[in-house]
């Protein structure tokens, strides 16, 4: 059972990160192709498809939004179960999986952010790369309103940092809220090892 603890819910939040990648390249209408928003759209698509023919929504970003809500909701579920705790279960899960699905994308934008900053202290050019170019336009969207409240500081740019260190402070605030939501479930949830 330790198997099937480990790795349904990992491959569930595998593909919950790729459904966000989607959501968000479309959201930003991201038009470049490489091997890695190729990869996005074409683990996506069939299943997207599909889905599309029962909901009775055309917009694909509405759906793919949908299903990584149930994807997560379905894996706050399962690990409350596994652990036996299911009979505890209130209305409140809705809640925690709305705030555990945006904990999802915050945590792609951070390591998004960490490997830009990398890359780009490691090679200027970067740019010029497609894949790196797809990190950038998915990335910037986040930096340039703090830009204009932040202005670089000796040439230094602090976007990407204060970003980061928002982010930080946002999973505090996270914890906080779902403790307002339900203490006990939220307790169980963290008791389980599910909120990391």
């Amino acid at each position: 059972m330790n198997f099937l603890n480990f790795t349904i819910p990992t491959i569930i939040q595998i593909y919950i990160i790729i459904l966000i990648l989607r959501f968000w390249m479309q959201s930003i209408n991201l038009t470049i192709y490489n091997p890695f928003t190729e990869f996005i759209i074409k683990i996506t698509d069939t299943f997207l498809s599909k889905i599309q023919k029962i909901l009775p929504v055309n917009d694909q970003k509405i759906i793919t939004f949908i299903i990584a809500y149930i994807l997560t909701l379905f894996n706050l579920l399962f690990s409350i179960w596994y652990a036996k705790y299911i009979n505890l279960i209130t209305f409140n899960i809705l809640f925690i999986g709305i705030i555990e699905l945006l904990y999802y994308f915050g945590r792609i934008v951070f390591w998004f952010m960490l490997i830009r900053s990398i890359l780009n202290f490691i090679n200027y050019q970067y740019h010029y790369n497609s894949i790196n170019n797809t990190l950038f336009y998915l990335t910037e969207f986040f930096l340039v309103p703090i830009r204009k409240f932040l202005p670089l500081i000796g040439g230094i740019d602090f976007s990407i940092a204060i970003l980061l260190l928002l982010l930080v402070a946002l999973n505090h605030l996270r914890i906080d809220i779902l403790l307002f939501i339900d203490p006990n479930l939220t307790k169980i949830i963290y008791s389980i090892q599910y909120l990391i």
